[in-house]
């Protein structure tokens, strides 16, 4: 996935849950300043971007959230 596209993903999820940053990169990665550093250019790895589609994924079943790997609302 292209970083702007995944960019898009995590800002939609972020929207979503009104989680911060910060909580996301910590939460996902353990990383508070990720989402900081992919905005300025980070090119993240593929292993990496999947983690963390795969926490917002589970994050948002568990709190019954409609959210897709697109980053678009089911409904």
């Amino acid at each position: 996935m292209l970083r702007r596209d995944f960019i898009k993903l995590i800002d939609c999820f972020l929207g979503m849950t009104d989680m911060s940053p910060t909580m996301l990169g910590t939460l996902a990665l353990e990383d508070p300043s990720f989402v900081l550093k992919l905005r300025r250019g980070r090119e993240p790895r593929e292993a990496t971007q999947q983690k963390v589609i795969d926490f917002m994924r589970s994050y948002a079943a568990a709190h019954e959230i409609d959210f897709d790997v697109e980053g678009r609302s089911n409904a």
